[in-house]
């Protein structure tokens, strides 16, 4: 009798499955199955049409090369050098740390900070000192924060805070301040940079005065004017619920409305008038408004004037916010690069 080979095969496949007891329960995803260690040293350049798989190196991982100075600190050209500059009140600086010696560091401003985020420091060459002594403390890492009253807060990498003991900070932003309790080892001075704007665009909302008898709350926290005088553009989330949403770098906050009386009107949240700009054009040298050099442009920027602000009374100034730099008048032109003759 003549056996077919596929027979063969499919009755011997068929009496080895039999054989085999059932699985009760297999799992969807089978475990790795373990390989031996590889030398390193063994492994062989792949032959043509192959992909060679070199073994892993272990890299150090990122320095924290990044800090935060609260608004109000004065700069300096260089350790114990010339004050040049005194930051804005309420306005941090997000810096990247060059080198740090006795006490001070020296740093470039930094457009990856969510508290400063200026896209201008790209193009910017500058060196600045400051006293160890002004960092601030900052968010480690992004935190998510979520309450009962369907209030929430998300707070970025790099946000500054305000020690006020017991694990209890201060969050600061551009436009407000809550007091909150955050977990252990969640707070430094060194860190990588991050935010959580994500290019949300706000809907109809309205600009919060904060003279009005209503407030906001995230939680049971009350959120607090940097500048009374200054209104907060939120976005209405939810009118039944009254939550409102404000979205900056730092800290993306839904705040609750509480209080007696009406919310104010709806309006289009569109961005309020800019200043004229003027463009300056590469290798601009750049001095801070004492006339100390601050450094120059590696690529040209459009950036607005500073009215009534002057480079040792012969040049304009112009808005690289939080800092004001300057160039000099007819008798150096702007173009000319720092160090030049």
């Amino acid at each position: 009798m003549r056996h077919l080979p596929g027979v063969t095969l499919v009755l011997g496949l068929s009496l080895a499955a039999a054989a085999c007891p059932a699985r009760e329960h297999a799992p969807e995803v089978a475990a790795a199955r373990e390989t031996p260690a590889r030398d390193p040293s063994a492994v062989q350049p792949a032959e043509a049409g192959e992909v060679a798989h070199w073994p892993n190196v272990d890299t150090q991982p990122e320095p924290l090369d990044h800090v935060v100075v609260a608004g109000d600190t004065v700069l300096h050209a260089s350790p114990r050098g010339a004050e040049v500059a005194r930051l804005p009140r309420g306005r941090p600086l997000g810096l990247r740390v060059l080198s740090e010696r006795e006490g001070w560091i020296v740093a470039t401003p930094s457009h990856e900070s969510c508290v400063t985020r200026n896209t201008l420091f790209r193009h910017v060459e500058l060196e600045l000192a400051v006293p160890v002594a002004a960092l601030v403390p900052v968010s480690l890492e992004r935190l998510d924060l979520s309450f009962a009253d369907a209030t929430r807060l998300t707070i970025a990498r790099g946000a500054p805070l305000h020690a006020l003991g017991d694990q209890r900070f201060e969050l600061r932003s551009a436009d407000f301040s809550v007091e909150l309790e955050l977990p252990g080892g969640r707070t430094g001075a060194r860190h990588h940079p991050g935010t959580v704007h994500s290019g949300h665009k706000p809907r109809a909302g309205f600009a919060w005065d904060w003279r009005d008898p209503l407030a906001l709350v995230v939680g049971e926290a009350r959120l607090h004017p940097v500048d009374e005088d200054q209104t907060l553009r939120v976005e209405l989330v939810d009118e039944t619920a009254r939550l409102v949403r404000s979205a900056r770098a730092c800290v993306d906050v839904e705040a609750r409305v509480v209080g007696e009386g009406e919310l104010p009107p709806r309006t289009p949240l569109s961005p309020p008038p800019g200043a004229s700009r003027e463009r300056l054009p590469p290798g601009t040298a750049l001095y801070w408004p004492t006339g100390e050099v601050a450094g120059r442009l590696r690529a040209s920027v459009e950036v607005s004037r500073v009215e009534g602000s002057t480079a040792a009374e012969t040049g304009r100034c112009y808005a690289f916010d939080p800092l004001t730099l300057c160039t000099r008048g007819p008798s150096e032109p702007s173009s000319k690069r720092v160090g030049s003759q």
